[in-house]
């Protein structure tokens, strides 16, 4: 993901109180960092023997901030996850096999014979297909600034992608309800089940990708840890499917 489309996807999937929170919380600590190297120097210089007491002050502020920045977190994680679950529970709703086949082949992503392969439609009549019976379904599912998508990649079996797209209701009710060789990853395996449970799922992933790297501090740290986040299967898909229909 470039810096340009993660300022155009925070500004776009985030929420408010999400913004706040990743804006609160480096602000809190460094500004008490540098509270503190002031107070010392200003200890230091005016009155030494207040140093001690300002390296402990300085202390019991930083943890007490901590545990407020943590709570904050945690319930705004909860919110989040809530949030997302109930997007998802009203996005993907009941729907015959009958009726998500038909809107599929109305739109043209399949036909009686197989799954349509749009790149290589050459405008005849007759649309090249990749038979049922070969489609090898590859599922993705990525926290794209907070937000939780899923994309469905028809791929033949030696895994080169015949076509792809963001998963909607239909999509999500046909998917289900057929019977088609899968690998799923990051965490789109639970996207059936329990719609909390997969959000869960799915934000974790993601936050978990590079935390070895953020151990080794600073910008370089930092840069690695996101690269690795943004660095996977199920986000290349995700991220290309939103470019292919500029979103």
């Amino acid at each position: 993901m470039t810096s340009s489309e993660k300022k155009h996807y925070n500004k776009k999937f985030m929420p408010k109180y999400m913004k706040n929170m990743s804006i609160a919380v480096p602000a809190v600590i460094i500004g008490w960092v540098l509270l503190f190297f002031a107070a010392a120097v200003v200890s230091m210089l005016a009155i030494p023997d207040l140093i001690g007491k300002a390296v402990i002050i300085f202390f019991i502020g930083l943890v007490v901030a901590l545990i407020v920045l943590i709570t904050l977190t945690v319930h705004f994680n909860k919110k989040l996850i809530a949030q997302r679950k109930k997007e998802l529970e009203e996005e993907y709703t009941e729907m015959s096999y009958e009726d998500a086949k038909a809107a599929l082949t109305a739109r043209g992503i399949i036909n009686e014979t197989g799954v349509v392969i749009p790149y290589m439609a050459a405008g005849g009549e007759v649309l090249p297909v990749l038979p049922f019976n070969e489609v090898k379904l590859h599922l993705f599912s990525a926290n794209v600034c907070t937000k939780i998508i899923t994309v469905v990649s028809f791929c033949n079996q030696e895994g080169m992608v015949m076509s792809e797209y963001l998963v909607d209701n239909a999509l999500y009710n046909y998917i289900e309800k057929s019977n088609f060789d899968a690998a799923f990853y990051g965490g789109s395996e639970m996207l059936f089940a329990d719609k909390g449970a997969f959000v869960k799922k799915v934000i974790k992933t993601r936050n978990s990708r590079g935390v070895g790297f953020t151990f080794m501090g600073g910008v370089a740290g930092a840069v690695l840890a996101e690269h690795a986040k943004n660095e996977t299967p199920e986000m290349d898909a995700v991220l290309r499917v939103l470019r292919r229909e500029n979103i």
